[in-house]
């Protein structure tokens, strides 16, 4: 998801997180708006879903910070 155009990009909150050119978008509002902007442009995507019991490792990757 790392292909977002900056458009997109700067609506996603500091709740997301990014690691290489790979996003991990926070699923209650951010997640959206990825998911609206590649079915409304056509483009295939997937999703995946994993429940940590825990602290995922996602929370030492980098913080989205495209408002800036």
């Amino acid at each position: 998801m790392g292909d977002l155009p900056l458009k997109i990009r700067k609506t996603i909150s500091p709740y997301s997180f990014k690691k290489g050119n790979s996003l991990f978008l926070e699923e209650d509002d951010d997640l959206g708006k990825a998911v609206s902007f590649y079915k409304e442009s056509g483009i295939t995507f997937s999703v995946k879903y994993i429940d940590y019991k825990s602290d995922a490792p996602i929370r030492r990757y980098s913080r989205c910070n495209y408002n800036n």
